[in-house]
């Protein structure tokens, strides 16, 4: 249907006036059906997220363009459970972004998805951007459960395997599951776009396939390592395995405390559930909406599929719990730092 759809080019839906009634309401809800499609969000709109919308400059953004925009995101969003476990039965490696926190959705959300990667699509390796240094500690941790301190020749925090967070939790599931997890970073310290190092991480992906024949890759890194262009000399690792033939499709996420672009703020409010986007879709988003906001704008074509997180994934306790954490260390950090200067 989505293809039928792509192939029809820019779709109209019939334009109605709205009544006083439905202006002095504030909402507004679509007149013409489109064709089949999720229900993340509601085709309705609220006259504040038109305003908030023209705060950010999108000043000939109409009531009926909304709605037309929020039809089109049901359109072509998807399942992301559905949709990553399908992308890993059709790849060698998928690409997973870990974010810059290690308490996070993203990382919950690949979490709860690791058995069903494992069972549907036969995932069976989680490579991860961590110092191959830390390879031992992790073998360990795959027997007893444990992470052991005196096994790691770094410092755990700076890499997210101290104290409770959803890194080291997805890492406990991993290991429940039956993965094998293998550091594939090199000891030397990290250099922005360092093309050796990437070069060193893709060979030992391409060694983790090549050791057995259904070999299935879960590549967890950094954002940077997951794109496919490259800037002079460096290509992130994601670029090298496919210029190496190896087929690999890439994740990356959009959540509300992120910077991101605010324009999803007022576009997916009443989002429950996460939606996942593919920058292939782009075009397909343009034909189906008014031109008054362009997807090219907030949705990037560095990586196959982006997955937005509703803003409310996080419970207000924990919310509270790492704020209150996060306001430790940078009391502690600044007390430290006084103490120093002294």
């Amino acid at each position: 249907m989505i293809a039928q759809i792509s192939a029809m080019g820019q779709i109209q839906a019939k334009r109605t006036c709205p009544t006083q009634t439905e202006k002095s309401a504030g909402l507004l809800k679509p007149f013409t059906p489109y064709f089949e499609r999720n229900s993340f969000i509601k085709e309705e709109v609220n006259m504040q997220e038109l305003s908030s919308l023209h705060d950010l400059g999108f000043t000939k953004m109409t009531e009926h363009d909304l709605i037309e925009t929020k039809a089109a995101l049901n359109v072509i969003g998807y399942n992301p459970s559905v949709k990553l476990i399908n992308l890993l039965i059709e790849n060698d490696v998928l690409g997973f972004a870990r974010p810059g926190v290690d308490n996070h959705p993203h990382l919950n959300f690949l979490t709860t998805l690791l058995p069903r990667l494992k069972k549907e699509a036969g995932a069976t390796h989680i490579a991860l951007a961590l110092p191959k240094s830390l390879q031992k500690l992790l073998d360990v941790f795959l027997v007893t459960g444990e992470i052991l301190p005196n096994l790691s020749p770094v410092n755990l925090s700076d890499y997210g395997l101290k104290g409770e967070n959803d890194y080291l939790s997805l890492l406990k599931a991993a290991r429940l599951a039956g993965y094998q997890l293998i550091a594939i970073e090199p000891n030397t310290p990290v250099r922005a776009f360092d093309p050796q190092r990437e070069q060193i991480m893709a060979r030992a992906i391409q060694n983790i396939l090549r050791s057995a024949d259904k070999a299935k890759v879960i590549f967890l890194a950094p954002d940077k390592h997951l794109g496919y262009l490259s800037v002079g000399d460096w290509m992130p690792v994601a670029g090298i395995l496919k210029e190496e033939g190896f087929t690999i499709s890439t994740v990356n996420q959009y959540w509300h405390s992120d910077f991101i672009p605010k324009v999803f703020a007022c576009l997916l409010k009443g989002l429950s559930h996460p939606i996942a986007l593919a920058s292939k879709d782009v075009k397909m988003f343009a034909a189906l909406q008014s031109r008054s906001l362009s997807l090219e704008l907030v949705l990037p074509s560095n990586w196959d599929l982006t997955i937005i997180y509703p803003k409310a994934t996080i419970g207000k306790k924990r919310l509270f719990k790492q704020t209150v954490v996060e306001m430790s260390r940078l009391f502690n950090a600044n007390f430290l730092f006084g103490k120093r200067k002294k």
